[in-house]
């Protein structure tokens, strides 16, 4: 099964504090905790060493950064155990507090957390209901005090960082990404129907139900749906999400992880930081040599280009080599594509789509490789030109890093203005062109995210099977790695 799988913690905790000017500058909006389209940002003080104690009862859980917020990734696990075979706690009878366990069982509470009726997840009065009481975003509710009940757009907000609400196949690798992803860890905890039910405890171990402030819930199960259960007798679990908003190190400084904020690679023991520059006028920048054209001598296809700061980088996204027109798209059973040197994927198996969003790449064919590559023995030292024109190289992290500092981490700067809410301030004109996802399992493989976000191969390999990834996902990161057989745009950069 293909996951998106994040570069280590350590690095994941710089690019988290680099992610800090985004604010919602992105691509994407969701309300935040006073309803308007501010979303709260992470900060490590909420999460330090990875643990939060709750004050209320001195229990702590596990926390972490996922995509641009600080998670719990335990379901929690406060108040009183309802006693066994007590009515619903929709009734008045069961206090906000309360909880139950999963087949009245306390143990289950102590390793999947607890399981709430609405009300008492968003600590309501029991005769509440989300039409009679309207929820409010960033309410507290149960959550320990500095993190709140997440809002059905936190939750898509997650989806997106792990590609879910895009995938062409609806919803079909869910679980594995979130179940096992060992920063947000999915928990499936089951579920306590209704009293008159015949199993009102059911699915631990098969599903896991989240509440949302805003009355819906967020379910992980074999077919993942946000699901639509509007009698207060259900209880679910309850996930939250931090109030704080990133807290940028000063310049020199390091975060808890040990990486300054403008930190350029786990390896690194030096800080780098780079400076904002000025955005580029379009009318004056061929005369200023800020921006201009060239012709790949290989097949005479004519690129933009634009300097930001130290770097020059292509204005498109490469679109070199010969189209594979067979790509599985999810619709057949051929899983495995393994491409030669000079081919490419056009999305959708549709030429035009690498006439205007470029081409999707493998790794191995990004950087030159043979297609065994993928191990230490295929390391490089220095520029790569890989698939890159004559006179151009792949980006590495140090490339991208230094990218994000020029345009103060704000995606809307780099996206091309056809984007929506793109403002393409640096000409660097990004498009959404989604990408190509392997698989090597049962899952087909298939075409996801044209029109919602885009992925560039960086050079630096994070793992045998994983390498560095660019990404715009309604803000820039840099904090992804992806499996080298995904297909991904490429950018080149002048040498």
């Amino acid at each position: 099964m293909t996951t998106r799988r994040l570069l280590e913690s350590s690095l994941l905790f710089g690019i988290a504090a680099l992610l800090a000017a985004c604010g919602s500058d992105g691509g994407s909006s969701s309300s935040g905790p006073d309803g308007g389209n501010d979303d709260p940002k992470p900060s490590r003080t909420a999460c330090v060493g990875g643990t939060l104690t709750d004050s209320r009862d001195g229990k702590v859980y596990a926390c972490d950064t996922v995509g641009t917020r600080i998670w719990m990734t335990q379901n929690l696990d406060f108040g009183k155990k309802s006693v066994p075979g007590a009515t619903d706690q929709g009734d008045a009878s069961v206090s906000a507090a309360e909880k139950y366990c999963y087949g009245d069982d306390e143990a289950n509470c102590l390793s999947d957390g607890a399981l709430y009726s609405w009300h008492s997840a968003l600590a309501l009065a029991a005769s509440c209901t989300p039409t009679s009481c309207a929820p409010k975003a960033g309410a507290r509710g149960l959550c320990p005090e500095g993190w709140h009940v997440p809002t059905s757009a936190e939750f898509a907000e997650l989806e997106s960082f792990y590609d879910i609400a895009n995938d062409s196949i609806p919803n079909h690798n869910a679980v594995p990404q979130l179940v096992s992803d060992e920063f947000w860890k999915g928990i499936m905890a089951g579920a306590r129907y209704a009293s008159e039910d015949s199993l009102p405890f059911t699915a631990r171990g098969s599903s896991g139900i989240w509440w949302t402030a805003d009355g819906g819930q967020w379910e992980l199960s074999n077919t993942f749906e946000a699901a639509s259960y509007p009698r207060e007798g259900y209880a679910f679990s309850l996930r939250c999400a931090s109030d704080a908003e990133v807290v940028i190190p000063d310049e020199g400084s390091s975060s808890s992880s040990g990486l300054s904020s403008a930190e350029t690679s786990s390896s690194s023991s030096e800080a780098i930081s780079y400076a904002v520059v000025d955005p580029i006028d379009a009318a004056t920048c061929e005369s200023a040599g800020l921006c201009g054209s060239f012709t790949d001598s290989r097949d005479g296809h004519v690129y933009r280009w634009t300097k930001i700061g130290e770097r020059t980088w292509m204005a498109q996204n490469l679109d070199y080599g010969a189209m594979v027109s067979n790509a599985p798209d999810g619709t057949d059973g051929n899983v495995a594509v393994t491409l030669a040197d000079g081919q490419k994927f056009c999305y959708d198996n549709d030429a035009s789509n690498c006439s205007t969003y470029g081409a999707l790449y493998q790794w191995h064919v990004a950087m030159g490789k043979p297609a065994s590559c993928g191990s230490a023995s295929c390391a490089d030292s220095g520029a790569v030109r890989g698939v890159c024109p004559e006179g151009w190289r792949m980006p590495g992290i140090e490339d991208w890093s230094r990218l994000l500092g020029n345009v103060n981490y704000a995606a809307p700067k780099l996206q091309s203005s056809s984007w929506s809410g793109g403002t393409d301030d640096y000409l660097w004109a990004a498009l959404p062109a989604g990408r190509y996802r392997y698989s090597e399992t049962a899952w087909p493989s298939y075409f996801a995210g044209k029109g919602s976000f885009a992925f560039w191969w960086l050079a630096d390999e994070t793992t045998e099977t994983n390498a560095a990834t660019g990404s715009i996902v309604g803000y820039v990161d840099q904090g992804f790695s992806n499996k080298l057989e995904d297909a991904l745009s490429v950018r080149c950069v002048k040498d």
